[in-house]
């Protein structure tokens, strides 16, 4: 699974390389933005087009991650609740085995108690 996803991270990178290196012209084209808003009007110097999709890119990928944040720390406290669970499962499994010995001794003992009785009559 692991050399599949390796693979497919290859063809992706490989994919994109291709369509920058084929639209070098509308990549490393210069534009500014324009802000007009009532009060206040703002121009920014220009800027390649690579390094607009690469912020947009950036940007996408850091809201992904703080989204997801959260669904990663109920993920860890479940991981824990389930961990704490099997650690007291594993405990009482644990008196359990050791009343079964303890019962297995003691119906032993009253076995051979037994065929002594038997014996001596």
């Amino acid at each position: 699974m692991k050399k599949i996803k390796m693979v497919l991270w290859v063809i992706i990178f490989v994919f994109i390389a291709i369509v920058v290196f084929q639209n070098q012209e509308f990549f490393f084209d210069k534009h500014n933005f324009k802000i007009d808003i009532l009060l206040m009007k703002h121009e920014t110097e220009p800027i390649y087009n690579v390094i607009l999709f690469a912020a947009c890119f950036l940007t996408g990928i850091i809201i992904t991650y703080f989204f997801n944040l959260s669904e990663r720390f109920k993920a860890r406290k479940t991981i824990k609740d389930l961990n704490s669970t099997i650690d007291s499962h594993l405990k009482k499994i644990s008196e359990f085995e050791s009343e079964r010995e303890s019962l297995k001794g003691t119906s032993l003992a009253n076995e051979e108690k037994a065929q002594v009785n038997s014996e001596t009559t």
